[in-house]
């Protein structure tokens, strides 16, 4: 077994609610893609300590090495309270169980959690506008550049090359693609600030009712929300859906939701208590539409028992805010009028707008 572990240069980031000495980050390189017939040969590890990054690398020279890497390796990983990986509970963790229960060794990752970036960053990528969640594609995002030219499953033959020649070059090759591996996912750690201001972590500082020209120079009404985050956005991203548009960049970022501007309907859920009058297409509770000649009412339905309402009006993906308005009955969409009490309110606004991140996340237009 071949063992190195050297200091390394990598940037500082935000840890959000972590601190960086309970983090391990790691990668392991194996020899095909079960753990039934095949084997780990080299796993790489990250970890920070008195103020450095330092990479660890485990080597097995051949096959009857690789209980003493996975060895070496489960016992590193007792002094972590979390494992940071990039697709490691659908690959990595799963393989390591594996290889341990085929050779009889104690389960590992007992007292860790995983943080998985892969999985973490899966519901964002139709909002990052990436072609897929590749390792090198998101460090592309980044702006990342590697050394290392050849993948995962191209090192499993250069692997077979080495054990016959223990070729130096190879040996090499192996170790600088888990190296830019397992260092990558220091780089891709900040990727989660993505996660957490989806997952409603904000705070909100303004809001206003601005006009703005449409491409045919129409001019409507827009909500703008201004947000201020707890950490920093590696990459400035935007995307729009419907008549909501947002960017983010740095630790700031603003929303924008066109205004409806019109009439809509309130239904009112006890429609067998009501009248309604065709003429004036509008529905009475029946204490008051009694005095109504006959010719001029009908038993209200629920699909005509509702007051109409002339305003400013906001779109809603769940019934948030009530009262709440729509075009027409079946209508899923609903609306809540722009109140300056309501729009003054910032718990209310702040739970509006995690319902629209929540509704940003649905990959549907």
């Amino acid at each position: 077994m071949f063992t190195t572990q050297y200091q390394t240069d990598l940037p500082d980031f935000d840890s959000y609610q972590y601190s960086k000495t309970q983090l391990l980050f790691f990668d392991i390189e194996t020899t095909g893609f079960l753990g039934r017939g095949s084997f780990v040969y080299l796993i790489g590890a990250c970890y920070y300590r008195a103020g450095k990054w330092n990479t660890i690398q485990w080597f097995a020279s051949n096959t009857q090495e690789e209980p003493m890497i996975l060895s070496a390796f489960f016992e590193f990983c007792q002094s972590y309270s979390y494992l940071i990986s990039y697709n490691g509970d659908g690959f990595d963790m799963v393989f390591l169980k594996e290889r341990a229960n085929a050779l009889k060794m104690e389960p590992p990752f007992c007292d860790c959690e995983s943080l998985d970036i892969y999985r973490m960053i899966q519901p964002l990528k139709h909002i990052l506008k990436v072609e897929n969640l590749k390792q090198k594609t998101i460090e592309n995002f980044l702006g990342l550049q590697r050394e290392d030219r050849f993948s995962g499953k191209e090192l499993i033959s250069i692997y077979e090359n080495y054990q016959k020649t223990h070729s130096d070059k190879d040996k090499c090759y192996l170790l600088l693609h888990n190296k830019e591996d397992v260092e990558g996912l220091i780089h891709l750690f900040p990727m989660l600030s993505y996660v957490y201001l989806f997952q409603g972590n904000f705070q909100l500082t303004n809001v206003q009712i601005k006009d703005y020209e449409n491409i045919n120079k129409k001019v409507h009404k827009e909500c703008m929300f201004w947000l201020n985050l707890p950490f920093r956005l590696p990459v400035r991203i935007s995307y729009g859906k419907s008549d909501i548009y947002m960017t983010g960049y740095d630790n700031h970022m603003k929303v924008r939701i066109k205004v409806y501007l019109g009439e809509l309907k309130y239904f009112y859920s006890n429609y067998k208590d009501y009248y309604y009058l065709p003429v004036e297409d509008t529905s009475l509770h029946k204490s008051v539409a009694y005095y109504v000649d006959k010719d001029f009412r009908v038993q209200a339905k629920a699909s005509t028992c509702y007051s109409r309402k002339d305003g400013f009006f906001l779109p809603q993906y769940k019934q948030t805010i009530s009262p709440y308005f729509k075009k027409e009955y079946k209508d899923t969409l609903t609306y809540f009028e722009c109140t300056t009490e309501i729009l003054n309110n910032s718990m209310i606004m702040g739970i509006y707008l995690k319902e629209i991140f929540e509704y940003m996340l649905q990959n549907k237009k």
